[in-house]
């Protein structure tokens, strides 16, 4: 299914010349629930977009998408650059899976999310001493076991005559 922009948006990155960016926004829970947030613009931003104001901090971060395929499941993949060891100690001692959030905003309104990629997991987390490298995995509702057989006993309105 394709992802869907709004046209303010696909109009803009389709122009010949625009003076609006887009900027990634980067939300990352830890296990006691505390939030970091961090964008890849080159200075610090307040946003609005998750209901109270929030100070994202820069760091440089790529985000490479997954592939958009039917009837499979890629996860996309995460790499934090320039990080200080208070980072990398602190992704280190939590014991349950991180989650990450990633906000797409306009340079025109840093409130409202152009495109969001929300609950996804940390996964494959490696690092050295420059970058964090993750793997964001989103549930497989695919690989998921549906043990009943569709039959018109217990879906009768699947089979009934129209």
């Amino acid at each position: 299914m394709p992802r869907a922009l709004p046209a303010g948006a696909l109009a803009a990155m389709m122009a010949p010349e625009t003076s609006e960016a887009f900027i990634t926004l980067l939300s990352i829970t830890m296990a006691d629930n505390t939030v970091q947030r961090f964008t890849d613009n080159s200075v610090n931003i307040t946003s609005s977009i998750s209901g109270s104001s929030e100070v994202y901090s820069q760091l440089p971060f790529t985000v490479v998408l997954a592939a958009n395929e039917e009837g499979k499941v890629s996860d996309a993949r995460l790499t934090l650059d320039n990080v200080d060891r208070r980072l990398i100690d602190e992704i280190r001692s939590q014991e349950a899976p991180l989650l990450a959030q990633i906000d797409i905003v306009s340079s025109r309104d840093l409130n409202e999310r152009v495109a969001s990629f929300q609950d996804t997991v940390l996964r494959n987390v490696s690092y050295n001493s420059l970058t964090i490298t993750a793997s964001l995995a989103t549930e497989n509702l695919m690989a998921e076991n549906f043990s009943q057989l569709i039959t018109g006993r217990y879906y009768p309105a699947v089979f009934a005559a129209r």
